[in-house]
Formats: structure tokens, C-alpha cells, sequence
């Protein structure tokens, strides 16, 4: 991936290993779609014209033959932002299709939904708010009739009928996202979103600030109330109104109170963790919630940011304030971490709706691509691009030539950015690609009508703009799309027939239930854990007052660094099992071998090595594991150890960890002699460690 490179990590490659090593590039600038973020496609170009040998993969491994072909008429020899962005012809591993539907045999399939359909008497684009629904119903339609035909799909192990798992749907804004999940609900397809907004920005979080609120509060009845009101506790304005004794429903409130406290002191008693797990796994709260179409997205929302809540108690000690003040600072982020974007609502069968960012990289048997068609271009107050040196820069602002033709400059690398978005969009799909197109006033900007109706389509020029035709030319050039190879273009008829619900095998549940108790206060400790309790805070002195120390001592031109030659370390797969092994050969080498040559040096380590192996086998090469351990074992270690090396330092001293457990509570006697520790006890285990 190495077209989402930046400058910074370039400039550590380059002077690391250019002209030091081999070093191999590997990327795609045509999938250059993140620089958003930070990804440069520019300097991807310029260190891959650095390089002493270029090739290119020509074969393509994850698409049928039939779509390779259709995809690559419409995109073949197009420049996507920069002429050495060229999209090459490519050749399909799979010679057939995987995908039977003898309803639909074409694997590109373009839908439009031209100004007659949709009773726009002008020649005027349409608007895209009046699109976007008659979109999504027809994306939804479409999904269902796919679903109910007799489409089979061949994973691998013969053909299986075609669920709803298979197919994807792509989309650029979480609006799109929630018109395309609402109306596949409404034909009962069953749906999920990956890679969606910040979670604590979701309803839930809103939900779970209203609860927080009033349990640091369960006095002030407002709060209550109003906590009364959400999913947790689940009652309505009617029960808080005619709940109580009195006219107002005060009875009602004070037992909601009530409720609040014994929460909060469950907080207090059980930690975050336990007060998210009573309020979430609450069998009552559940069946309320899934009783509601949509009622799994709010369950999951709502457990999800319970387990952020308990994350954050936990790490940071938050009562019940701090994490009230925690989740209010968190939800006016802009940025949310990886951990708060929302989780799937089912791991059942059900059609994924994802951003293309996220898809990349990803495949799918079937792939909806329904918005790709409308682009809007907003009036930016900054503008970043890069100079004519490559360099990247940010434009403030400010009148004057300069600031028109950097804003020009950014809007054609962001129209490059575009179709490099289109291009993996397109790419994503196994067997079939289903897109759409309406003729919209921001279709002028957009990657798909730029493609579609590029003046010249063997012209490997995409105009950064181009003009919306009108409804005769626009078939008229479909058309000749479609006899070309490319996508075959049918009229956007939306279909409104509900998929019918797989039915159910009959057989009862029956609840299993645990016949036994669980102490759930036996823990294992630590002595340090033990002593931590009761280790009060002594007083200690006040920190030395330090004088100045901004003058800087004159630096001695030392020279340039000497080469190094790569790390003996380099090839070796880290992680915590290569570290445990390299632990374990460290406290078993014999301390006297240390001090001797390096042949027998190498033989002891050899033999530990086999040793922890044969213990705990991983994958490892012995031939690198044994010198890399060698050359840590004769490394010297600085000054600050008087430059002794490791293998000295264990010839002079060598300390070895002790394990052990001590039962607490009377489990030490059980299966020993029952009489107490002796000091003579003690000396022997000294002794013999």
C-alpha cells in the first residue's frame, strides 16, 4: 500500500535504505484515495521514478472474466489525476462467472433515471435530494428481487443459493448510508453498517448523557425523569404522568429515583463495567428494545458505548462526574478514535453497507455502487495542493491570482482523487457491479459522469468537469457504452415487493440455566496488588528548586554516523511468544559458558533454544534466532554498566525470577504435611534458587 505513503515516511526510507539495500515498492496509485488523511500519490511518484526496475501485476485474481472485460471498457488507458496514472488492460484469472442469475445475466449493469422518469418537464438537472430516496428504494428493490430469484453463487465448493451476506452497497456519506438502510427495512432485507460514524455521537451516547446526568443527580426530579423517558428504564410520558399517587406522578419519579441510587451505588461497588452489564443484559431492557424495528442498532449502539464508558473508567478512575464530564468533552470530538466507530449490529446474513474507504482492499460476490453519480464540490475557504516542486501547501486565503489558481490546482487534484475513487469502487466486486446515474447538477463533477461522457472515450484525459447532457444524449451515449462491452444500461424502474422472511424450523428454545454457584470472589493476586491496598501516601519533600539551563554547550561536529550493517533481529517475527522464548533461553544458559569462547557461547545457547522449543513450539528460524542471541549476549550495554556485556554480567552475577503461588485461605494445606513453615524451610529454598 504503499501509494498512501506521505513525505515524512519517504524521507526515513529513502535515507535508511536507497542505495544501502534492495528495497522494493509495493502500491497501486490508481486506489490513492487518502489524501484526506495525509496520503500523498505525489510523492508515490516521485520515489517510484527513483526506482532501477518497474513492474506491473497484469492479472487480476479477485473478478470474473465477464466483469474484467465490462469494467475495463469504460476505465481502460483513463488517466485517474495524473498521467502516470494510467489504468492498464488487465486479464482475469477466472475465466467464467461464479454467479448464476437467469433473471440478470450481465455482470455490469448501469441503471439510469433520466428526466422523464422522474416527471421533470425541463431540461434543467434534477436536484439531489429529490434523487437520493428514488435511488435508494431502487437499490433496495433491486437487493430483494436478487434475493428471492433462484441466483446461485459458487464460493469455492459448488454453487450455493445467493443470501444476502453476498452482496455490498458503497457509499461516500453516512446519509446515504441511513436511506439505503431504512429502505432495505421496509422490504424486510436484512442490513449492517461497517465503518460508520463516531458511536458516541450516535442517539445512544445522547441516551447514555441523559443517564449519567441523573444518577450523579437522582434528587432533581427533571433529571429523573427525563432518564425515565430513555431506553434504560423504558417508561413513557403517560407512566410518569398517571404512575403516582398524586395528580403529577411524584410516587412514580421517587421510585425511578430510587432505581437511579441503587445504580449508582452499584457503580460505585461493581465498577462501570458491572453497571453497563446490569443495564444492557437486563432480559426487560433487551426484549423492550428488539420489540422496535431498529431496536438491534440502538442495542448495540447503547452496549457500545457502555464498554467505551467502562474503558474509560477504567483507565482513567472516573466516578460517576468525571465520567459524565469525560463523555460530554468526547462527543464535542470531531476526530473519534478507532474504538468508538460503530460496531456492527448482527453477525447474521445481511447485506453490508460500507463507505468505499472502507471497502478498499475488500471484496464481494455482488457490489451496489448507487451515488457515485452526484459530486459536491463546495467553495473552500483553504485550499491544500501541492507546488510545482511536489511540495504540499495550504492557501489561507486572500484575494488575488495566486489564490485562484491554487484553488483551481486543489480542485483538479481533488477531481483526480475522485476517480481514483471510482476506480476502486468499480473494483470491488467478485461476479457482479450494479451502479446508477441521474443527470444532477453536481453530476458535472462527479468521477462516474466524467467517465461516462468524457468527449473522446479512447482519450485517456478525464475533464475535471463535465457538462450534463441532455436526456437523448445521454442514452444515445449509454447506449454506445453498452455496445462496446461495457455496462448494460436499463431504465430505473423501482420494484417494491418485500423479501420473504426464511421460515422458521419450528423447534423450541429452551433456556439453559447454571445449577451451581460461582464464588466470585476468589481472584488471583498479585503481592504487590496485596500491599497496594494498604500503602497509605507518605509525605514527601518538596522538589528541588533547579536554576536556569537555557544555555546550549558547544556541539563537536562528531562526524557522520558509521553504516551499521541490518539488524541480526530484522527477519525475526516479534510478539510476545518470541519473547517469552528469547525470555526463557536467557534465565536457562549456563552463567559459566558465558565467560568462555564464542563457538561454546553459541552451542549453550543452541541447546536452550531447543529446549524452550520443544516446551512451547513456535514458529521460528533457529539459524536466525541463535546468532541474533549470541550478538544481544556479547552487545555491550553502555556506560551506565560500565560497558559490560550481557554474557558478562551473567558470568558475574546471574539473578533467575522465582515462580511461585501461594494459596491463601487454607489452600496451601491441602495434599501437605500440615505444620507450619520453618526457617530451615526458607534457607532451602534460598539455597536452591
Amino acid at each position: 500500500e504503499f501509494q498512501d505513503t506521505d513525505p515524512v515516511q519517504w524521507q526515513i526510507l529513502e535515507r535508511a535504505f536507497l542505495g544501502h539495500a534492495t528495497m522494493v515498492l509495493v502500491g497501486d496509485p490508481k486506489q490513492a484515495i487518502y489524501g484526506f488523511r495525509g496520503g500523498d500519490v505525489d510523492t508515490y511518484l516521485r520515489a517510484a521514478a527513483q526506482a532501477d526496475t518497474r513492474r506491473t501485476l497484469v492479472e487480476n485474481h479477485r473478478s470474473d472474466a465477464p466483469l474484467v472485460a465490462a469494467v475495463d471498457t469504460v476505465l481502460r488507458g483513463a488517466a485517474l489525476g495524473d498521467p502516470e496514472i494510467l489504468v492498464r488492460p488487465a486479464r482475469a484469472a477466472l475465466t467464467g462467472s461464479r454467479l448464476h442469475d437467469p433473471e440478470h445475466e450481465a455482470p455490469f449493469r448501469l441503471r439510469a433515471l433520466l428526466r422523464s422518469d422522474a416527471q421533470h418537464e425541463s431540461d434543467a438537472p434534477l436536484k439531489i435530494g429529490d434523487v437520493r430516496p428514488r435511488v435508494a428504494a431502487d437499490v433496495a428493490g433491486d437487493i430483494a428481487a436478487l434475493l428471492r430469484s433462484s441466483a446461485t453463487y459458487d464460493h469455492g465448493a459448488g454453487p450455493v443459493p445467493l443470501t444476502a451476506g453476498d452482496v455490498a452497497i458503497l457509499v461516500e456519506r453516512h446519509l446515504e448510508a441511513d436511506l439505503l438502510h431504512e429502505a432495505l427495512a421496509r422490504l424486510g432485507v436484512p442490513a449492517v453498517r461497517s465503518g460508520g460514524p463516531d458511536v458516541l455521537q450516535s442517539d445512544a451516547g445522547l441516551q447514555w448523557v441523559t443517564l449519567l446526568t441523573a444518577l450523579e443527580s437522582p434528587h432533581r426530579s427533571g433529571y429523573v425523569r427525563a432518564a425515565a423517558l430513555g431506553p434504560f428504564l423504558g417508561l413513557t410520558a403517560a407512566d410518569l404522568a398517571t404512575g403516582g399517587a398524586d395528580p403529577d406522578g411524584d410516587g412514580l419519579t421517587d421510585r425511578v429515583s430510587a432505581q437511579l441510587r441503587d445504580l449508582a451505588d452499584l457503580q460505585r461497588e461493581r465498577g462501570t463495567a458491572g453497571m453497563v452489564e446490569a443495564l444492557t443484559g437486563d432480559p426487560a431492557v433487551v426484549e423492550r428494545l428488539l420489540r422496535h424495528e431498529g431496536g438491534r442498532r440502538q442495542l448495540t449502539d447503547l452496549e457500545h458505548v457502555g464498554h467505551v464508558l467502562a474503558g474509560a473508567s477504567r483507565e482513567h478512575g472516573l466516578g460517576l462526574s468525571g465520567l459524565l464530564r469525560w463523555l460530554l468533552d468526547r462527543r464535542s470530538e470531531s476526530a473519534p478514535s478507532a474504538d468508538r466507530t460503530r460496531r456492527l449490529d448482527t453477525d447474521a446474513d445481511a447485506v453490508q453497507i460500507v463507505t468505499t474507504f472502507v471497502s478498499k482492499g475488500l471484496q464481494y460476490p455482488v457490489v451496489y455502487v448507487p451515488f457515485l453519480f452526484d459530486r459536491y464540490v463546495p467553495t473552500p475557504t483553504m485550499v491544500r495542493l501541492h507546488d510545482a516542486d511536489g511540495r504540499r501547501c495550504l492557501d489561507v486565503g486572500g484575494d488575488g491570482p495566486s489564490w485562484r489558481a491554487h484553488a483551481a490546482r486543489s480542485d483538479a487534484e481533488r477531481a483526480g482523487e475522485a476517480l481514483r475513487l471510482l476506480y476502486v469502487a468499480m473494483t470491488r466486486a467478485q461476479s457482479r457491479l450494479v451502479m446508477h446515474w441521474a443527470p444532477t447538477f453536481n453530476g458535472k463533477h462527479a468521477a462516474l459522469h466524467r467517465a461516462l461522457f468524457r468527449p473522446d472515450p479512447d482519450d485517456p484525459v478525464v475533464p475535471d468537469t463535465q457538462p450534463v447532457p441532455s436526456d437523448h444524449d445521454a442514452v444515445a451515449r449509454l447506449r454506445a457504452w453498452q455496445d462496446r462491452g461495457g455496462p448494460v444500461v436499463e431504465q430505473m424502474v423501482t420494484q417494491t415487493l418485500p423479501l420473504d422472511p426464511a421460515p422458521a424450523d419450528g423447534t423450541e428454545l429452551v433456556l439453559r440455566r447454571l445449577g451451581r454457584e460461582v464464588d466470585t470472589t476468589w481472584t488471583r493476586t498479585s503481592y504487590t496488588s496485596l500491599v497496594r491496598r494498604d500503602d497509605g501516601r507518605s509525605v514527601a519533600s518538596e522538589p528541588e528548586t533547579v536554576g536556569p539551563d537555557d544555555e546550549v554547550d558547544v556541539v563537536a561536529d562528531v562526524g557522520a554516523a558509521p553504516t551499521l550493517g541490518p539488524s541480526p533481529w530484522a527477519d525475526l517475527v516479534g510478539g510476545a511468544a518470541l519473547g517469552t522464548l528469547v525470555h526463557g533461553v536467557l534465565e536457562d544458559v549456563d552463567a559459566d559458558v558465558m565467560a568462555t569462547s564464542t563457538d561454546a557461547m553459541e552451542r549453550e545457547v543452541r541447546l536452550r533454544v531447543e529446549e524452550q522449543l520443544a516446551r512451547r513450539p513456535i514458529a521460528v528460524d533457529v539459524e536466525a534466532l541463535v546468532p541474533a542471541l549470541v550478538g544481544a549476549l556479547r552487545t555491550p550495554l553502555g556506560a551506565l554498566a560500565d560497558d559490560l556485556t550481557l554474557a558478562e554480567a551473567l558470568a558475574r552475577r546471574p539473578f533467575r525470577e522465582m515462580d511461585f503461588e501461594l494459596p491463601l485461605a487454607g489452600g496451601d494445606r491441602r495434599g501437605r504435611v500440615d505444620r507450619p513453615g520453618t526457617l530451615a524451610d526458607v534457607a532451602d529454598l534460598m539455597e536452591q534458587y
